[in-house]
């Protein structure tokens, strides 16, 4: 019997039984989640799925929910694209001048060790609560996007370089033809990647920070009137948020490339 190559193994499962593998997934996950909730029996600690989405459904039905997505959406995602455009021109300056990537080495690494709580409590001497999300999202997801973006332009064939230096190749040309190109695989990485820690550490932000009319507030809320079914479905919120933008990026880069 012919023996398939582990690195082939995804290749040979259609995307039908990919498909009914991942529902299969989901369902034994629900399904062991409410029979945990059914041993523990304590809504306070752990509610069951029924209980998580019918709280859900409520919360949609309610102005304040959609008003408070807004609001988060608009701060943290304006702090993850002002990353991503200054996370490029770092790369690009520092990819060209040694001496700025030595400079601003020290501040980024910095940046990355650092908690984000710490950050947070810091960020709140600064600036308002209301822009605290944006603030945050942006210093955390800076550094990756500098540090994938300066490894693609460092990985890029110094001969196509030489070519295009040699034929003098237009600038918009070198950027279309070997620049993007490869970039893209570093770039995708790096945004997917960003976005999801966007709003891990913006909503963190919003919590600490209490603001008003976003998610974090309301996650601050359920927990202190002990609110677990409200707690989960604002989470569920969020992952959700998080998975679409993280799909749609990815859509739109397969597209690009």
């Amino acid at each position: 019997m012919n023996k398939v190559a582990p690195h082939l193994f995804h290749h040979s499962i259609s995307k039908k039984k990919q498909f009914f593998m991942k529902l299969l997934s989901i369902i034994l996950w629900f399904t062991i989640w409410s029979a945990a909730a059914k041993i523990i029996d304590r809504e306070l600690f752990l509610p069951g799925p029924i209980l998580v989405f019918t709280s859900l459904l409520k919360l949609a039905s309610t102005e304040s929910y959609w008003l408070s997505i807004f609001n988060s959406m608009v701060n943290i995602l304006t702090g993850y694209a002002i990353a991503i455009l200054l996370g490029i021109i770092l790369a690009a300056i520092s990819y060209r001048f040694r001496a700025i990537m030595e400079f601003i080495y020290l501040p980024l690494r910095i940046i990355r060790t650092i908690p984000v709580a710490s950050f947070i409590i810091l960020a709140l001497l600064w600036v308002s609560s209301d822009k605290l999300s944006m603030l945050i999202s942006f210093l955390m997801v800076l550094p990756i996007i500098y540090e994938y973006t300066l490894n693609g332009l460092s990985s890029i064939d110094c001969g196509l370089l030489e070519m295009a230096y040699l034929s003098r190749m237009p600038v918009i040309k070198k950027l279309s033809r070997i620049y993007i190109p490869g970039l893209l695989s570093h770039l995708t990485a790096a945004l997917s990647t960003g976005i999801g820690l966007a709003w891990k550490s913006g909503v963190a932000a919003e919590v600490i920070g209490i603001s008003r009319n976003s998610i974090g507030n309301h996650l601050n809320q359920a927990k202190i009137y002990l609110e677990t079914p409200e707690l989960f479905a604002w989470t569920i919120t969020i992952i959700i948020i998080s998975l679409f933008f993280e799909v749609v990026l990815k859509k739109l880069l397969g597209r690009l490339a």
